[in-house]
Protein backbone atom coordinates (compact mmCIF):
# COMPACT_ATOMS: atom_id res chain seq x y z
CA UNK A 1 0.00 0.00 0.00
CA UNK A 2 1.38 3.78 -0.74
CA UNK A 3 2.48 5.46 1.85
CA UNK A 4 -0.07 8.35 1.35
CA UNK A 5 -3.12 5.69 0.80
CA UNK A 6 -1.80 4.39 4.13
CA UNK A 7 -2.29 7.74 5.71
CA UNK A 8 -5.32 8.36 4.87
CA UNK A 9 -6.90 4.71 5.39
CA UNK A 10 -5.42 4.13 9.28
CA UNK A 11 -5.63 8.05 10.02
CA UNK A 12 -8.14 10.41 8.20
CA UNK A 13 -10.90 8.20 6.88
CA UNK A 14 -12.43 6.85 10.58
CA UNK A 15 -12.49 10.30 11.55
CA UNK A 16 -14.02 12.12 8.39
CA UNK A 17 -16.34 8.97 8.20
CA UNK A 18 -16.94 9.67 12.28
CA UNK A 19 -18.10 13.18 11.17
CA UNK A 20 -19.98 12.41 8.42
CA UNK A 21 -22.01 10.06 10.52
CA UNK A 22 -23.01 13.58 12.92
CA UNK A 23 -23.84 15.37 9.31
CA UNK A 24 -26.35 12.53 8.21
CA UNK A 25 -28.00 11.88 11.68
CA UNK A 26 -29.10 15.82 11.32
CA UNK A 27 -30.00 16.04 7.81
CA UNK A 28 -31.70 12.62 8.09
CA UNK A 29 -34.39 14.48 10.91
CA UNK A 30 -34.19 17.74 8.77
CA UNK A 31 -37.53 19.05 7.09
CA UNK A 32 -37.52 17.80 3.46
CA UNK A 33 -36.90 20.72 1.80
CA UNK A 34 -33.31 20.66 3.29
CA UNK A 35 -33.00 17.08 3.08
CA UNK A 36 -33.44 17.14 -0.39
CA UNK A 37 -30.64 19.56 -0.87
CA UNK A 38 -28.04 16.90 0.22
CA UNK A 39 -26.62 14.83 -2.63
CA UNK A 40 -24.22 12.78 -1.15
CA UNK A 41 -20.55 12.92 0.42
CA UNK A 42 -17.64 11.77 -1.72
CA UNK A 43 -13.36 12.33 -0.82
CA UNK A 44 -11.65 10.65 -4.01
CA UNK A 45 -12.64 11.00 -7.04
CA UNK A 46 -9.18 9.16 -7.96
CA UNK A 47 -6.82 6.09 -6.70
CA UNK A 48 -4.24 7.62 -3.75
CA UNK A 49 -0.85 8.10 -5.72
CA UNK A 50 1.83 9.25 -3.87
CA UNK A 51 3.60 12.45 -4.93
CA UNK A 52 1.16 12.33 -8.42
CA UNK A 53 2.22 14.56 -11.72
CA UNK A 54 -0.71 16.68 -10.55
CA UNK A 55 -3.49 16.79 -7.89
CA UNK A 56 -6.95 18.15 -8.97
CA UNK A 57 -9.31 19.87 -6.61
CA UNK A 58 -12.52 20.70 -7.03
CA UNK A 59 -15.23 22.95 -4.74
CA UNK A 60 -17.25 20.11 -3.94
CA UNK A 61 -18.83 17.26 -5.76
CA UNK A 62 -21.29 17.57 -8.07
CA UNK A 63 -24.95 16.39 -7.57
CA UNK A 64 -24.56 12.72 -8.93
CA UNK A 65 -23.57 11.11 -6.00
CA UNK A 66 -27.06 9.86 -5.55
CA UNK A 67 -27.14 10.35 -1.52
CA UNK A 68 -24.11 7.82 -0.98
CA UNK A 69 -21.47 7.95 1.40
CA UNK A 70 -18.00 7.21 -0.80
CA UNK A 71 -14.27 6.97 1.42
CA UNK A 72 -12.97 4.73 -1.30
CA UNK A 73 -9.86 5.21 -3.20
CA UNK A 74 -10.29 2.74 -6.09
CA UNK A 75 -11.81 5.00 -8.28
CA UNK A 76 -10.35 6.06 -12.33
CA UNK A 77 -9.64 9.63 -12.76
CA UNK A 78 -12.57 10.75 -14.78
CA UNK A 79 -10.50 12.93 -17.06
CA UNK A 80 -8.79 9.63 -18.48
CA UNK A 81 -11.71 8.02 -19.77
CA UNK A 82 -14.96 9.98 -20.15
CA UNK A 83 -16.03 10.73 -23.83
CA UNK A 84 -19.56 11.73 -23.16
CA UNK A 85 -18.86 15.27 -22.18
CA UNK A 86 -19.02 17.76 -25.25
CA UNK A 87 -18.12 20.56 -23.18
CA UNK A 88 -17.61 22.13 -19.70
CA UNK A 89 -14.93 21.19 -17.22
CA UNK A 90 -14.14 17.64 -18.14
CA UNK A 91 -14.17 18.43 -21.89
CA UNK A 92 -11.97 21.13 -21.67
CA UNK A 93 -9.72 19.13 -19.11
CA UNK A 94 -9.70 16.43 -21.27
CA UNK A 95 -9.06 18.57 -24.56
CA UNK A 96 -5.91 20.58 -22.47
CA UNK A 97 -3.89 17.39 -21.06
CA UNK A 98 -4.25 15.46 -24.33
CA UNK A 99 -2.50 18.06 -25.81
CA UNK A 100 -0.05 17.94 -22.82
CA UNK A 101 0.73 14.38 -23.35
CA UNK A 102 4.00 14.56 -23.76
CA UNK A 103 4.28 16.41 -20.08
CA UNK A 104 2.13 14.88 -18.43
CA UNK A 105 0.30 10.92 -17.69
CA UNK A 106 -3.17 11.58 -16.51
CA UNK A 107 -3.16 7.75 -15.04
CA UNK A 108 -0.26 9.40 -12.47
CA UNK A 109 -2.77 12.48 -11.61
CA UNK A 110 -5.35 12.05 -8.84
CA UNK A 111 -8.13 14.59 -7.69
CA UNK A 112 -10.05 15.13 -4.82
CA UNK A 113 -11.70 18.49 -3.68
CA UNK A 114 -11.80 20.83 -0.65
CA UNK A 115 -15.55 20.34 0.48
CA UNK A 116 -16.74 16.28 0.64
CA UNK A 117 -20.38 17.48 0.86
CA UNK A 118 -22.46 16.99 -2.98
CA UNK A 119 -25.42 19.40 -2.71
CA UNK A 120 -28.36 19.14 -5.53
CA UNK A 121 -27.72 21.35 -8.47
CA UNK A 122 -24.57 22.11 -6.98
CA UNK A 123 -25.12 25.95 -6.32
CA UNK A 124 -23.65 28.49 -4.11
CA UNK A 125 -27.26 28.88 -2.43
CA UNK A 126 -28.25 25.52 -1.66
CA UNK A 127 -24.79 24.45 -0.29
CA UNK A 128 -24.66 27.88 2.30
CA UNK A 129 -28.43 26.60 2.93
CA UNK A 130 -27.75 22.97 4.01
CA UNK A 131 -24.64 23.62 5.95
CA UNK A 132 -26.31 26.67 7.56
CA UNK A 133 -28.92 24.48 8.72
CA UNK A 134 -26.23 22.48 10.64
CA UNK A 135 -25.21 25.12 12.82
CA UNK A 136 -23.88 27.98 12.57
CA UNK A 137 -22.33 29.59 16.42
CA UNK A 138 -20.73 32.43 17.58
CA UNK A 139 -18.06 30.45 19.58
CA UNK A 140 -17.69 28.38 16.10
CA UNK A 141 -18.45 25.33 17.93
CA UNK A 142 -21.81 24.48 15.83
CA UNK A 143 -21.71 21.77 13.12
CA UNK A 144 -21.53 23.53 10.55
CA UNK A 145 -18.79 25.71 11.90
CA UNK A 146 -16.84 22.10 12.55
CA UNK A 147 -17.72 21.38 8.77
CA UNK A 148 -15.63 24.26 7.51
CA UNK A 149 -12.79 24.01 10.22
CA UNK A 150 -12.64 20.38 9.22
CA UNK A 151 -12.74 20.60 5.39
CA UNK A 152 -9.29 23.30 5.55
CA UNK A 153 -8.12 20.22 7.99
CA UNK A 154 -8.71 17.51 5.72
CA UNK A 155 -7.15 19.78 2.62
CA UNK A 156 -3.99 20.39 4.88
CA UNK A 157 -3.43 16.87 5.56
CA UNK A 158 -3.94 15.94 1.46
CA UNK A 159 -1.60 18.22 0.62
CA UNK A 160 0.87 17.09 3.33
CA UNK A 161 0.71 13.24 2.50
CA UNK A 162 0.56 13.99 -1.38
CA UNK A 163 2.88 16.08 -1.94
CA UNK A 164 1.95 16.65 -5.65
CA UNK A 165 4.33 18.08 -8.41
CA UNK A 166 1.31 20.56 -8.85
CA UNK A 167 -1.82 21.57 -7.75
CA UNK A 168 -4.84 22.43 -10.16
CA UNK A 169 -7.59 23.98 -8.57
CA UNK A 170 -10.73 23.97 -10.55
CA UNK A 171 -11.99 27.57 -10.34
CA UNK A 172 -11.39 30.93 -8.72
CA UNK A 173 -13.22 29.62 -5.06
CA UNK A 174 -11.56 26.31 -4.74
CA UNK A 175 -8.06 28.38 -5.55
CA UNK A 176 -8.85 30.85 -2.89
CA UNK A 177 -10.04 28.25 -0.50
CA UNK A 178 -6.91 26.27 -1.23
CA UNK A 179 -4.43 29.17 -1.18
CA UNK A 180 -5.98 31.57 1.29
CA UNK A 181 -8.00 29.30 4.15
CA UNK A 182 -5.75 25.91 3.84
CA UNK A 183 -2.14 27.80 3.32
CA UNK A 184 -2.88 31.12 4.74
CA UNK A 185 -1.42 32.87 0.84
CA UNK A 186 -2.61 35.46 -0.50
CA UNK A 187 -2.23 35.83 -3.96
CA UNK A 188 -3.53 38.45 -6.48
CA UNK A 189 -5.56 37.23 -9.02
CA UNK A 190 -6.76 40.95 -10.26
CA UNK A 191 -9.04 39.74 -13.00
CA UNK A 192 -6.87 37.51 -14.66
CA UNK A 193 -8.46 33.84 -15.91
CA UNK A 194 -5.42 31.89 -14.76
CA UNK A 195 -3.87 32.34 -11.79
CA UNK A 196 -0.54 30.83 -10.07
CA UNK A 197 1.00 31.27 -6.80
CA UNK A 198 3.93 29.11 -5.40
CA UNK A 199 4.20 27.97 -1.61
CA UNK A 200 7.32 27.84 -0.26
CA UNK A 201 6.37 25.71 2.79
CA UNK A 202 4.84 22.62 0.47
CA UNK A 203 7.71 23.74 -2.74
CA UNK A 204 4.81 23.47 -5.01
CA UNK A 205 3.05 25.83 -7.41
CA UNK A 206 -0.55 26.37 -7.35
CA UNK A 207 -2.90 27.18 -10.29
CA UNK A 208 -6.35 28.20 -10.28
CA UNK A 209 -8.93 29.47 -13.06
CA UNK A 210 -11.99 30.99 -13.46
CA UNK A 211 -14.56 28.65 -14.81
CA UNK A 212 -17.27 29.76 -17.52
CA UNK A 213 -20.55 30.56 -15.64
CA UNK A 214 -23.00 28.62 -17.12
CA UNK A 215 -21.00 25.33 -18.71
CA UNK A 216 -18.31 25.30 -16.14
CA UNK A 217 -15.83 24.80 -18.32
CA UNK A 218 -12.73 26.55 -18.21
CA UNK A 219 -12.72 30.36 -19.28
CA UNK A 220 -8.95 30.68 -20.91
CA UNK A 221 -7.85 26.91 -21.97
CA UNK A 222 -5.22 27.60 -23.89
CA UNK A 223 -3.70 30.13 -21.36
CA UNK A 224 -3.80 27.24 -18.68
CA UNK A 225 -2.62 24.47 -21.11
CA UNK A 226 0.61 27.50 -21.80
CA UNK A 227 1.11 27.84 -17.73
CA UNK A 228 0.88 24.04 -17.04
CA UNK A 229 3.71 23.93 -20.01
CA UNK A 230 5.85 26.37 -18.57
CA UNK A 231 5.76 24.58 -15.08
CA UNK A 232 5.93 20.94 -15.63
Amino acid sequence: MRKAEKYYEKIMMPEIQKFHEEIWSKIDAAPENIKQLYCGWKVWFSPIIDHPEVLFIGINPGGGEGGELSLDTDGILQYCYDESKKSGLIYDTKNIFKELEDKVDLSNCIKTNYYYIATKDTSKKNFNTLIDFLGREKDMSGLGDRFYANSKKWTQQTLNIIKPKLIICEGKQAFNLVTNCALALKPEIDGKDVFLIYSEDLGINILGYKRKQFSGGIVDPILLKEKIREII
